[in-house]
């Protein structure tokens, strides 16, 4: 990759030797230039300043600012817009830019490296190699650690978006491989693209917005299902399990929805109960059929403490045998009947239940029923009997 590189330097105008020349204490001397000791600047110990029209533009200051082991000399700053330097170089309410041809890597600005010579440890250049890729690229020279890289952070031009090993993001963050929030000294496993470690991922934001979607293998699709905290209706605020326009089977919302009340609703977002589901419930194997016609089937049975059965209204329940209109079998015929059918009358044979099941409320009237009805043949016979009794009773005397 070619690079270039921005260098600060001054030049002996002609190849002409300076004589030298004394302002304000500070001494300009030079050699001619076939010397090696050629310099230009002070041989004194104050700064060296540099005006333009007796303005001070720039200052370099002659004792070192701080020294260090690595440094022992310290650090001699260069000040642009300050009389004060505090820092190697220092630009004071300036603009620092390069320019040049960004087709070819643009200018850099090179950091690390412990060697002069060295071509540092990380480069940030603008770079323009591809039309509609262009963009500040934090990249890693040739001899750096680890080796050349490019792209390890990209702010694109265009679009103000930023990418991770990428010069192409397509959101706002874009990250070319995987990312890990919390504990550096975690080492993500596995393909987990992102991990969270001991951290807290909150999505904020207006009603529907703050979404998690999930599946299609398309990076431009909106998904096959999605996550939000949905509170577009007053007193229906909750967790929406939904899918997408465009997802396979279409638009849908909530397929689950976790109210803020702590209820659970399948196809509803205002559950009733602790489970709330508005359609039909099977519970049991996959490959078992929901018989038509019924809300809930539970293979293999169910094991309760107590059920409680509701009907409609009074015609529901069997009172009505009592009722003076009632026109129940004779003896005579129910014997018929049963002789014939082999069940009592108005209750469905072993075969019909065996092929239809009962429906519990209503076989409990029609059992009840025949009680009733046992009751009044019962009522009859106590009346015949005591009849016979009283006629036996005055032959006897």
């Amino acid at each position: 990759m070619k690079k270039t590189f921005i260098y600060l330097s001054f030049a002996l105008i002609g190849g002409q030797a300076f004589s030298q020349t004394t302002t304000l204490g500070n001494t300009l001397s030079g050699v001619l230039p076939a010397s090696p000791n050629q310099f230009l600047g002070s041989s004194n110990a104050s700064d060296l300043i540099f005006k333009t029209n007796g303005f001070e533009r720039m200052r370099i200051l002659s004792s070192s600012l701080a020294s260090s082991a690595a440094s022992p000399t310290g650090y001699y700053g260069i000040g642009i817009g300050t009389s004060t330097p505090t820092a190697g170089f220092h630009l004071h309410q300036q603009i620092f830019k390069l320019t040049g041809n960004t087709t070819a890597g643009g200018p850099n600005i090179i950091f690390g490296g412990s060697a002069v010579t060295s071509g540092g440890e990380w480069g940030i250049e603008y770079n323009a190699f591809t039309a509609g890729k262009e963009g500040l690229n934090f990249w890693k020279p040739s001899g750096a650690i680890g080796g050349s890289t490019n792209y390890n952070l990209f702010l694109h031009s265009a679009t103000g978006f930023v990418g991770i090993n990428t010069n192409n993001p397509r959101v706002s963050l874009t990250v070319n491989g995987s990312a890990l929030f919390g504990d550096p000294g975690v080492v993500t496993t596995g393909f987990a693209g992102v991990q969270i470690h001991n951290k807290v991922l909150k999505l904020t934001g207006n009603s529907g917005s703050g979404q998690l979607t999930f599946g299609n293998t398309s990076p431009l699709s909106t998904g096959d299902w999605g996550i939000e905290y949905n509170n577009f209706v007053a007193g229906k605020e909750g967790l929406n399990f939904w899918k997408p326009s465009g997802s396979a089977g279409g638009f849908g919302n909530y397929y689950l929805f976790l109210h803020n009340s702590g209820r659970v609703g399948i196809n509803t977002n205002n559950p009733t109960a602790q489970f709330t589901v508005n359609g039909t419930c099977l519970i049991g194997s996959e490959n078992t059929q929901l018989p038509v016609g019924y809300k809930l089937y539970v293979e293999t049975g169910i094991l309760t403490e107590k059920v409680k059965i509701a009907v409609k209204n009074t015609i529901n329940w069997a009172d009505y045998v009592f009722e003076p209109t009632y026109q129940k079998l004779s003896l005579k015929a129910l014997e018929t009947y049963v002789i014939q059918n082999k069940h009592l009358p108005n209750i469905p044979s072993a075969q019909e239940v065996s092929e239809n099941g009962i429906d519990m409320a209503e076989m409990t009237n029609k059992l009840l029923e025949k009680i009733e009805e046992l009751t009044l043949y019962m009522i009859e016979q106590n009346k015949k009997i005591e009849l016979l009794e009283k006629e036996i009773s005055e032959i006897k005397e």
